[in-house]
């Protein structure tokens, strides 16, 4: 009984002396597809070329078991290490952990693992789609639409032509004017006889429209 209880206390006091393995990771939330940075401390020793060390640390997301992103090998006095892991593209958004675990050389937790570290897997930026999709309207060409000028002034005509975005092309006088007899009470005047395109014919804006006057 004497013996057992320094043993006892040696025992605790080794325990007490291991510290628990630690994580951090920066940034702490990330997109699916981005790298972040896991810091570990206080884990087993690995070497690669010793079968009796402790295995490599293992690093996972949002499970012990899942599939690892990254491995480590702790080294130094306080046998930490730093690597880099990719969130993976089908990670769920949401809070979830970074976990790292790790096996002694017989196959059980090295201990003080698995550590674990708070995480948070960022959801993408969902652009909000307008109310409503802006309309461009744009009006069809104009096009010239011969009016029905027969029988008008060549003033009163050009004006029509115009105003039915046609141009007004070559105007033909007539050679002489009729002979007036006497005592008569008509007066002659000239007006629009026939037009190089007939009336309501549709041609291309600005077109330019002949017009034929003669007496009557």
């Amino acid at each position: 009984g004497l013996i057992a209880v320094p043993m006892a206390v040696a025992a605790a006091t080794a325990y007490a002396c291991t510290a628990v393995a630690t994580l951090t990771d920066s940034p702490g939330a990330a997109l699916p597809g981005s790298t972040v940075t896991v810091n570990g401390a206080f884990f087993g020793t690995h070497s690669a070329t010793d079968s009796t060390s402790a295995g490599p640390v293992e690093i996972r997301l949002g499970s012990l078991t899942g599939p690892v992103l990254a491995t480590a090998s702790p080294s130094g006095t306080d046998r930490s290490f730093s690597v880099q892991i990719t969130i993976p593209a089908d990670a769920v958004s949401g809070d979830t952990f970074i976990a790292a675990t790790q096996q002694t050389a017989s196959g059980t937790p090295v201990f003080g693992t698995p550590a674990r570290q708070a995480f948070t897997v960022s959801a993408p930026a969902v652009a909000t789609p307008p109310l409503f999709a802006p309309v461009t309207f744009t009006p069809p060409p104009a096009s010239c639409v011969v009016p029905d000028v027969m029988g008008k002034s060549a003033s009163a005509a050009e004006g029509m032509l115009v105003a039915s975005h046609c141009g007004v092309g070559t105007i033909t006088h007539p050679k002489s004017k009729p002979h007036t007899k006497k005592k008569t009470k008509h007066h002659y005047k000239l007006v629009v006889g026939s037009t190089g395109l007939g009336v309501g014919s549709t041609a291309a804006n600005g077109t330019k429209v002949n017009l034929k006057l003669h007496w009557v």
